[in-house]
Order: structure tokens, then C-alpha cells, then sequence
């Protein structure tokens, strides 16, 4: 399997990339991978377990989310965290929004509970989510790219049907292919309000944002067409 800083790497996301902007990836089949509730709970209780719990990116992820919801709504109140593994951001807001998680796997849900038992959490797959309420803010972070490009843009699309007036929608992804296809995809069927790239640098001290040393993110806010 090629590290993203060699020459092969590179060459596989020109491919996605070309891919994603015409039919071909659906020709091709192209992020078809289906993981089911099994296999996140295996994963989150054995080798990827720290998903669940804090590492620097995922506090900067929610300092970020946080941010583009104080600025850009300053006065929601609610907050729908789709696949919101243990809901993090919940504890990272200090409990100051009605929060709701929802996430696949039991074993996150059952860490979610037991940390935040003042939060509501729901066992659900994204894509049969459909909630009774309008929120304020709905968070969808690092789950999209698990979808074909149609099916990760249908679910953008369908979870801002529950945003309250005035509500925003945040995404958050690593950088691939596959995401800037979606998040292009997006920014022509919703209105892009505001974002932030951000990169963990382990290293050494560097304004340079290197996509084959660490992961880049970009958390982006978006509204729907009035």
C-alpha cells in the first residue's frame, strides 16, 4: 500500500480526482466500500479505539466546529452530530447546546452515554436517520467519503432539510479525491458560508500545508439556497 509521499500515491488521487469530476467514477464503482455496524464495533473496541476518545486533531476538529457555530449562528441552540462516535463535541461546547448524537456503532454510543449522560445518543445508520425535530446546526464529520460521491451529496442534501431557519450545516473531511468532489459538488446545490483548512504539525514548526505528511482537513459551513 503506497505512503501518500510516494510518486504512486500521487498518481492513484490524480486518477480519483479526473474520476470524480465525470461519470467515470460510477462506471468504475468507485467508493462502493460498505461498512457495517459490526465492523465499527470491532474496530472502535479493538485497534481504533483512540477514535473514541481525544487525539489533537479531533479537539481541533471540534474547536473549529465550535467556532463556525458561535460566529456564523450565534443563537442556535441545537445541535444534531451525525456519526458522533463518543460526541465529543458535546463535551468540547461544555454542555451549552441541546445535543443530539447519533452514530452506527453500539460501542461508541455506549461511550457516549456513559461520558455525556446528560446528551442524547441514538444507535442509527446515517442514511435511515430521519429526525422528528428541526436543529440548528447539523455536524456530519469524517463520515461522508465512506459513501459513493451521489449518495454522500444525497445525504448532505437530505440532513439540511432539518436545519431550522437559518440553520447551517458543518462538514468536515479529510482531504482526498473524494472529498473535494464532494465538497465541490455541495458548494453547487448549497450556499457556502464559511471554512477553515487546518494540519497537525507533529514535526516542527511549518506554515506549509503537506497533504503526505499528516492529514489536511477542511471544516466548512453551508446554508441552503433561500
Amino acid at each position: 500500500m503506497p505512503t501518500r509521499n510516494q510518486a504512486s500515491y500521487k498518481l492513484k488521487e490524480a486518477f480519483r480526482r479526473f474520476a470524480y469530476a465525470s461519470p467515470v467514477h460510477n462506471w468504475l464503482g468507485l467508493g462502493r466500500n460498505k461498512y457495517d455496524q459490526a465492523f465499527w464495533d470491532e474496530k472502535l473496541a479493538g485497534d481504533w479505539e483512540f477514535q473514541i476518545g481525544s487525539t489533537p486533531s479531533g479537539e481541533a476538529r471540534d474547536g473549529i466546529t465550535l467556532a463556525l457555530i458561535r460566529t456564523l449562528a450565534p443563537n442556535a441552540k441545537s445541535i444534531l452530530d451525525v456519526a458522533c462516535a463518543s460526541g465529543s463535541l458535546f463535551r468540547a461546547s461544555g454542555g451549552r447546546y441541546s445535543y443530539t448524537g447519533i452514530d452506527l456503532s453500539t460501542v461508541a454510543i455506549a461511550r457516549g452515554k456513559e461520558l455525556s449522560p446528560e446528551a442524547v445518543f441514538q444507535v442509527s445508520a446515517m442514511e435511515i436517520f430521519a429526525p422528528e425535530d428541526k436543529y440548528d446546526v447539523i455536524v456530519i464529520s469524517e463520515v461522508l467519503y465512506f459513501q459513493t460521491l451521489d449518495e454522500a451529496v444525497g445525504l448532505a442534501q437530505r440532513y439540511s432539510s432539518y436545519l431550522a431557519p437559518s440553520g447551517i450545516l458543518i462538514i468536515t473531511m479529510a482531504k482526498d479525491a473524494k472529498a473535494e468532489a464532494i465538497f465541490r459538488r455541495l458548494a453547487g446545490k448549497m450556499r457556502w458560508v464559511n471554512g477553515f483548512v487546518y494540519q497537525e504539525k507533529n514535526e516542527g514548526p511549518e506554515f506549509a500545508v503537506r497533504s503526505e505528511k499528516t492529514r489536511v482537513y477542511l471544516s466548512g459551513a453551508y446554508a441552503p439556497r433561500s
